[in-house]
């Protein structure tokens, strides 16, 4: 609990008494009392009477109390003042002590001074035995002083305003103030709640208005305030050692029961604090490495020895500790530590088995992160452009947008981006369209302790956060709602994020990948997504095509699953007849569909060989109504595209053959073997045709 003192607004005078002389104000505001009680006069209206003194009058009286009801204020138990002893006991340690020791002062000048928490009840007594045996148990420790028991005091109104308060003797409801100056400062916690206030009384014998009020009242306004200041101050102290001792020793606990290693350096390596888990890695003791340089346990690495000398943030670098059984890998990661108030600065070192870091990856990921672009396949002209030109993109730290239709593999892309930018980082998924709406919010940005019904006790970080280092792919991001895209925008733009629940912003650091088969443009059109949103995520955007665009990818692709899934001693072939089938049909559901159809052909047919009749329905039925081979060219335009009977009567048998090799060349990207096998020819007889027909190869 962190304790304040306030002194703002401390000016006694408020409105138009201001300008009124002393004497004069101290007898309108008695005539002003005496005509309130006896003739029920509105104080309000008395140029005399501040407001808030006014308005407690009459709340006083609305408590059927007179200016003699507070000899009859309520005690509490000695248990129950105990109780709040004990539960006041930081405020109680310092402040009691301070008060004691300025008894002699209190004696000599005729002041009083009190103690109450923040309901009202007196804890502390002292000062000038006079005035103490004058006021005896009606301020004695216990006593309940509130406005519902007292009426209107100095005190009652700290606690009322959050503000210090001195009042003349007249101002005071109770009669045992009517010569007396009142002056009050409260304390607060954290949460800006009155714990305590602190009193001082002062009496000011008969005739008090031909004294110095003036100053007087701000001599002891001054004073209490001071008062409380320091109270609060030595209350700070106390909490702040008390919480770094409590602090420094669960720290020293969480550090001896971490699993990893985990040393703390300095910026030029040497190690100030090593855990046992990192002086079982070097082995040696831990006395023994306090004071070497890292370095020394170490193969040679000059890129963990200039992220040290920067003290730059980096994460699972691959490192070679050195060993009695010769070298061992590792990863190390760095989290730079603030300068100290001598402006040193170092860093904390996690160390991590090579094997667990990647265990640790991909559990938090929930991804294997096996694909790079060398093996995405496809040898298509525009699968070889696609990839060329995203591999470019991932070289660059903005945000990238993979559009493709279901199935084209854009999951397969953005792991190939991540491992090509951030490869020693996490790669977290998040499938917008799998996850209902209430969960995504949660899902992405994480929760703090109490956000829901069902939160964790410790609270849950998102996908964002799990993505620090590394990349965040938000795939079907056309499914998030609308109203969580602001708050993914804003993620973006200033690079924090904020839990629910949270009252704080997290620094992130993180690469986006976002992937949709949806057309955005047009979403933003109807309203369903955020066009600054689009913007921020198309500055670099790849068009993944679909498989009925990458014709001569189709069978190198059937071949590829083939020898994946194979499970017979002897690897199985495709018929002349099913690499037709396979080339006409349009794939709908792209290379994730052509994959299942292999596994699907692979688990019906019984010999070696696969034939039309073992591929799936919808393929031997060709339900898509695909555009099969025609005796058209690819490049022909759609105005001049013939049938096949208005061929024979406009073309030669040899030009209708040329057209035919064309347009197999055409389909197969120009891989003689794929184009032979497609016309039911040998390589060596498509070649004398190209000949004859004169095709260029």
């Amino acid at each position: 609990m962190h304790y304040q003192s306030t002194v703002e607004n401390v000016n006694p005078y408020i409105g138009p008494t201001a300008d009124i002389d002393i004497s004069g104000r101290w007898r309108g505001i008695m005539q002003s009392k005496k005509d309130f009680l006896e003739k029920g006069t509105d104080p309000r209206l008395s140029p005399y009477v501040r407001d808030e003194i006014a308005n407690s009058w009459i709340r006083s009286q609305s408590y059927n109390l007179t200016p003699e009801s507070m000899g009859t204020a309520p005690t509490i138990s000695s248990r129950e003042l105990n109780s709040i002893f004990e539960q006041n006991k930081e405020l109680i340690d310092i402040a009691f002590p301070l008060l004691d020791s300025f008894k002699p002062l209190l004696t000599e000048s005729g002041y009083m001074v009190s103690l109450v928490d923040g309901s009202g009840i007196v804890l502390y007594r002292n000062g000038n035995t006079k005035m103490v045996d004058r006021y005896g148990n009606t301020i004695g420790p216990g006593v309940l002083w509130n406005e519902a028991t007292i009426g209107t005091c100095a005190h009652v109104l700290s606690i009322r305003h959050k503000k210090p308060i001195s009042l003349l003797g007249p101002e005071n409801f109770p009669a045992y103030f009517q010569n007396d100056i009142t002056s009050t400062a409260p304390l607060f916690d954290s949460n800006g709640k009155v714990i305590a206030v602190l009193i001082l009384l002062q009496k000011l014998g008969d005739d008090p208005w031909d004294l110095d009020l003036h100053n007087l009242q701000y001599l002891t306004l001054g004073w209490v305030t001071s008062l409380a200041m320091e109270i609060k101050t030595q209350l700070n102290l106390k909490l702040s050692n008390s919480l770094f001792k409590s602090t420094n020793t669960a720290l020293q606990t969480a550090i001896k029961m971490m699993t990893e290693g985990m040393v703390i350096v300095s910026r030029e390596g040497l190690i100030q604090h090593i855990n046992s888990p990192a002086a079982q890695i070097f082995n040696c003791n831990t006395n023994e490495a306090i004071g070497r340089n890292i370095m020394e346990f170490l193969v040679k690495n000059d890129a963990l020895a200039e992220a040290l000398r920067q003290l730059k943030m980096i994460h699972n670098i691959e490192v070679e500790v050195l060993n009695d059984y010769g070298t061992q890998g590792y990863t190390f990661s760095i989290q730079p530590l603030p300068a100290d108030s001598s402006g040193s600065s170092g860093g904390v070192v996690k160390i991590v088995d090579t094997e667990k870091a990647k265990n640790m990856v991909s559990s938090s990921s929930g991804a294997k992160l096996d694909f790079d672009f060398q093996s995405i396949k496809g040898a298509s002209t525009k699968m070889l452009r696609t990839k060329s030109l995203a591999q470019r993109f991932a070289r660059s730290p903005a945000n990238i947008l993979l559009i493709g239709e279901s199935g084209t593999g854009k999951e397969l892309f953005a792991q190939a981006i991540h491992n090509e930018y951030r490869p020693s980082g996490p790669f977290i998924v998040l499938n917008c369209a799998a996850i209902p709406k209430n969960l995504i919010e949660s899902e992405l940005f994480g929760y703090d302790s109490g956000a829901f019904t069902g939160a964790k006790k410790n609270g849950s970080p998102g996908k964002i956060e799990l993505a620090e280092g590394g990349t965040l792919f938000l795939d079907e991001i056309g499914d998030m709602p609308i109203e969580i895209q602001a708050v993914l925008l804003r993620v973006l733009e200033n690079k924090q994020v904020m839990r629910i629940g949270g009252s704080k912003y997290r620094a992130v650091d993180f690469r986006m990948v976002a992937a949709t088969n949806k057309d955005l443009a047009t979403l933003v059109q109807s309203g369903q997504f955020r066009q600054d949103l689009y913007y921020r995520l198309s500055v670099l955007r790849v068009d993944i095509p679909p498989l009925r665009q990458r014709d001569s990818d189709v069978l190198s692709l059937a071949e590829f699953f083939i020898q994946k899934y194979n499970w017979r001693s002897k690897l199985p072939k495709l018929s002349h007849e099913t690499k037709i089938k396979l080339m006409e049909y349009t794939w709908p559901g792209n290379v994730r569909q052509l994959e299942n159809a292999i596994i699907y052909a692979l688990n019906v047919s019984e010999d070696e060989l696969i034939l039309p009749e073992h591929l799936p329905d919808e393929i031997i039925h060709n339900k898509n109504h695909p555009a099969s081979l025609s005796l058209n060219p690819i490049e022909l335009s759609k105005e001049n595209n013939l049938n096949e009977a208005e061929l024979r009567d406009v073309v030669s048998l040899k030009e209708a053959e040329k057209i035919v090799v064309q347009n197999a060349l055409a389909k197969s990207g120009n891989n003689i073997c794929i184009a032979a096998e497609l016309l039911g020819l040998s390589k060596s007889t498509l070649y004398r045709k190209l000949k004859l027909l004169g095709i260029d190869e």
